[in-house]
């Protein structure tokens, strides 16, 4: 399912030492494809964030340092501020820093990504205890994909302070990125008690704590979520997700009319609204929400996928042959789609455009094609 936007540049550290949370790097962390984070930072934001979570809740809301050391993503102890002031280290003046970061964002911007990760690298080597430079490594390691190093400096970032709302979300988010999703939930956490008026912090912990099977905790904090920031489309079109998956269809359509009227071009919101109308008894109703969105939209898998459930229902498999074939003329290198096509043609009895697209899933190497070639041929 394609996913809007939905990151918030963040400003860090001292005047002119901003962290490097830059479109390139929050771009990275939208690839990840999560409806977790759609459009929950795109109230002031213009860069991507969506990931994909699963592990469990901790259930524990406490700090996800320690003072005598830290635990890398491989497990092993890195210093913690209390333990690195044990062996102090120079401290770096403010034009300094911010002679660093901007030399660091220079190479950024030019493309040069493993340059700004060296000169922040030794940066941190010299100058440890400063949280700035933390950060900045840290985006410059995400703009290299580098998930759990980037986590780590977030980790020693925090460790050294202050321990703000915003670094906790973003370790949070990157957390999760990374496959750790029980510190994802701690610093979500974290960051709601740091924030308490914030909706965005229980929006992503509910997200997180639906993905890890907590259905009921989940709800709560989407709930919460919903009741700081009535227009946080993201937070109604959850609840509606969430209802859907246990049946209830009057109060998912709820929710999702909320949703839809906040983003009406949202295609995630319309798949949602399309499935609970089918499974309400109107499909006829849910696919026309969906057949009049353009080409390129209208021909994603998901949606195409919701067409085929709805036409079938209304025992309709030409109308669904007719758009599952465009959608194949349209990607001719698509052997999946093509095989599709060709099935729900022959669901309508027009053997010769189903063997057409056959052969098509055929030549493209599809499993099952030659069995389906084989049967249409020997019905012509």
């Amino acid at each position: 399912m394609s996913l809007e936007k939905c990151g918030r540049c963040q400003r860090r550290g001292s005047s002119g030492t901003r962290a490097l949370v830059s479109v390139t790097a929050l771009a990275l962390l939208g690839a990840a494809g999560i409806f977790a984070f759609k459009s929950a930072w795109s109230s002031a934001g213009n860069a991507t964030l969506p990931a994909a979570l699963a592990s469990k809740n901790t259930g524990s809301a406490v700090s996800s340092t320690n003072t005598s050391g830290e635990v890398n993503s491989a497990g092993k102890s890195v210093p913690s501020a209390t333990a690195l002031s044990a062996n102090p280290t120079r401290r770096a003046a403010p034009s300094a820093l911010e002679a660093i970061v901007a030399s660091a964002r220079a190479y950024l911007q030019q493309g040069e990504n493993a340059k700004a990760e060296k000169v922040l690298s030794e940066a941190v080597s010299q100058y440890a205890d400063e949280q700035p430079l933390r950060l900045a490594y840290a985006d410059a390691l995400l703009t290299q994909k580098k998930l759990s190093e980037a986590y780590d400096q977030y980790i020693a970032a925090l460790a050294i302070g202050p321990r703000t709302a915003k670094i906790e979300g973003m370790a949070g988010t990157i957390a999760s990125l990374a496959g750790k999703n029980d510190r994802a939930l701690e610093h979500y956490q974290a960051a709601q008690t740091a924030e308490p008026t914030n909706a965005e912090y229980p929006l992503f912990l509910g997200q997180i704590q639906l993905k890890t099977g907590e259905i009921e905790a989940g709800k709560a904090s989407l709930m919460r979520a919903a009741r700081l920031d009535p227009n946080l489309a993201t937070a109604w079109g959850s609840l509606a997700d969430v209802a859907m998956r246990q049946n209830n269809l009057s109060v998912a359509l709820q929710h999702i009319a909320k949703a839809r009227k906040l983003e009406p071009t949202s295609v995630a919101w319309r798949l949602i609204e399309c499935r609970a109308l089918a499974r309400s008894g109107e499909p006829g109703k849910g696919v026309e929400l969906l057949i009049t969105l353009e080409d390129s939209l209208r021909f994603q898998t998901p949606v195409l996928r919701q067409i085929g459930e709805c036409y079938g229902l209304m025992s309709r498999p030409g109308d669904a042959a007719v758009i599952f074939g465009k959608a194949s003329d349209s990607n001719l290198a698509d052997a999946a789609l093509a095989m599709q096509a060709a099935e729900w043609f022959e669901k309508d009895k027009q053997n010769e455009l189903a063997l057409g697209y056959a052969l098509r899933a055929l030549d493209l190497g599809q499993p099952g094609a030659l069995e389906l070639v084989t049967r249409l041929q020997g019905e012509n």
